[in-house]
């Protein structure tokens, strides 16, 4: 045997496992930048919810009007959400905005929030070409961003573990609360107006009726509608702040 000839035979195959490795090692390298790239690009996906938009370049809530003159404000919410239920919910929103986007003195804006797998958007409402006292009017939708279904009040309070009369009462002690203090601040006598008379004058009869739910930070508020002027000329007393009530923490 010729051990030129056996040294170079080695020297080939050597030669050829190094090759064969760095192939590998490439391989290896290429087949683990795709996975990866592959896993940063689902994540981005799951995060911003694209697999779930209409519009993959736009935000899960956007506005689709907005009108900015002299003091007032007129914006409207579109739900970049695909399903039938946010078909229809996209419908409400357009005929609810329409209402006021219309009209030359109407604010209109709206809020969002994603709580969780629980998307919360309310709009909120209030023209001043009424002919009687103005009021505020909410609309709000609830949203399961996981199933694309819209949940109804009393799934939503289920998720909270309360009922309707909860609310009730909740209700019912911040409205006792606001009339106190117009009391105290002397805007009327209680023998002038009582609870009842209050009650009358923000043309509340139901404490559910006309409620908007929406949640915030994980907590469950309802935006409840009411007159907020009257011939006592408590409107001053009213911020935006006192529409808005603290369900569940």
């Amino acid at each position: 045997m010729n051990p030129r000839k056996t040294n170079k035979n080695h020297k080939r195959t050597s030669k050829k496992k190094l090759k064969d490795t760095q192939i590998l090692a490439v391989c290896v390298t290429v087949i683990s930048l795709i996975i990866m790239i592959s896993f940063l690009i689902h994540n981005y996906n799951v995060k911003n919810y694209v697999y779930i938009k209409s519009d993959k370049g736009k935000d899960l809530v956007y506005t689709q009007y907005l009108k900015e003159e002299k003091n007032y404000t007129k914006e409207v919410p579109y739900i970049n959400i695909n399903g039938p239920q946010i078909i229809e919910v996209n419908n409400q929103i357009k005929a609810f905005s329409t209402k006021y986007t219309e009209l030359n003195r109407a604010m209109l804006t709206y809020e969002c929030q994603l709580n969780g797998d629980v998307l919360s958007v309310i709009l909120k409402a209030i023209s001043y070409e009424t002919d009687y006292a103005s009021k505020t009017e909410f609309l709000s939708f609830n949203i399961n961003i996981e199933t694309q279904q819209v949940l109804n009040h009393l799934s939503l309070l289920n998720l909270f573990g309360i009922d309707e009369s909860y609310v009730e009462k909740k209700i019912e002690t911040q409205l006792r609360k606001h009339y106190n203090e117009i009391v105290k601040q002397k805007y009327y006598s209680a023998n002038q107006c009582n609870f009842a008379c209050f009650l009358d004058w923000r043309d509340i009869d139901d404490y559910l009726e006309k409620n908007a739910y929406y949640v915030d930070s994980g907590k469950l508020y309802v935006y409840k509608p009411f007159v907020f002027e009257s011939i006592f000329g408590e409107e001053e007393y009213f911020k935006d702040e006192d529409f808005i009530f603290l369900i569940k923490e």
